[in-house]
């Protein structure tokens, strides 16, 4: 045999090989993207005289649940049985993978869906995420609850005909209270209240006509003790704030409009005594601001524009005497 020839013949050998390598991962994929297509139960899916949907019926969906027969599209399917196009019994959701997705009893499917009694939600890889409980009306009546991904409860709510009405509460993932809320007709109707995952409370904030309003409190995650007290109106920090020491000295008096400091300022030492005290301006340090020592005497002095240094900044000894001073421009020295 020549040279060309054997050549010819190495040539076509390894393409051969190259071919047959790709065909058979083509065909090992092709195969692969209807597997769970194929692994879908069938079912007669039949229609009456009138056009009516009868008996079992399989039902397709893609990832937007829209009804698809695209194998390589099908993200989720359907298993219900109808009545003269009603669903009876218990309708199954299923991940294309077979999990299910949610199970429980429609009264209707098309043009909408509306439910009754107990709906369960599952997550892809088979666990619990979300129970809810429906009237004959399709409301969610009773508590609904949610779940975290390791089956703990992560929240629980009531509701009456559609509405939140009752308690709505959160917990954290060690199993311990996070949020406790009132509800009437969908609207919060009672104290806010925010615990620490140790389950010492965290905040209060009451409630008027659905909104923050009145004073609400912030306690120390681990003393239990008031860090802070703070004035609300209309779901906004509006008024005064104070915060606290642990022995219940005031470390701070601030005022806010509307979630934004304004106005006099003033911050304590522990024995009591100012620490400093100025005025803010559109959440700015705008003015004159002074520091002092824990004898209450003048330590710093400076002035602010829009919340920059402006001017001559002072530094004072103990026994009153200027130490040194620094001059700014726009917070600039």
């Amino acid at each position: 045999m020549g040279y060309h020839s054997l050549r010819f013949l190495r040539i076509f050998a390894h393409y051969n090989a190259f071919f047959m390598k790709n065909l058979l991962l083509l065909l090992l994929v092709s195969l692969a993207l209807p597997a769970y297509a194929q692994n879908i139960p069938k079912n007669p899916n039949k229609t009456d005289k009138k056009g009516l949907r009868q008996g079992a019926w399989t039902i397709t969906y893609n990832q937007a649940w829209k009804e698809t027969k695209l194998k390589d599209s099908i993200a989720f399917y359907r298993l219900i049985t109808y009545k003269d196009d009603k669903p009876v019994g218990k309708v199954t959701d299923n991940y294309a993978s077979g999990k299910v997705q949610m199970e429980g009893e429609l009264t209707t499917d098309r043009p909408e869906e509306r439910y009754k009694g107990l709906l369960v939600f599952y997550r892809i890889d088979g666990t619990k995420e979300i129970e809810k409980n429906y009237n004959l009306k399709s409301q969610q009546e009773g508590w609904t609850k949610e779940y975290d991904a390791k089956g703990n409860l992560a929240s629980e709510t009531e509701y009456t005909a559609g509405l939140k009405n009752g308690k709505a509460i959160k917990y954290h993932a060690n199993g311990k209270k996070m949020l406790e809320e009132v509800y009437l007709g969908d609207v919060p109707s009672d104290n806010i209240k925010r615990y620490y995952a140790n389950g010492q409370m965290q905040y209060t904030i009451p409630i008027k006509d659905g909104l923050w309003h009145g004073t609400g409190i912030l306690y120390d995650s681990l003393k239990g003790f008031k860090r802070k007290e703070f004035e609300v109106a209309q779901d906004k920090v509006q008024g005064k704030t104070t915060f606290f020491y642990e022995n219940g000295q005031a470390e701070s008096i601030e005022y806010y409009n509307e979630n934004v400091l304004e106005g006099e300022a003033t911050f304590y030492h522990k024995n009591g005594k100012i620490h400093s005290k100025g005025q803010y301006k559109a959440g700015n340090r705008e003015g004159a601001w002074t520091w002092y020592f824990q004898d209450g005497k003048l330590s710093d002095e400076g002035t602010y524009q829009a919340g920059k240094l402006q001017g001559a900044y002072k530094y004072y000894a103990q026994n009153g005497n200027l130490i040194q001073q620094k001059n700014y421009v726009q917070g600039t020295e």
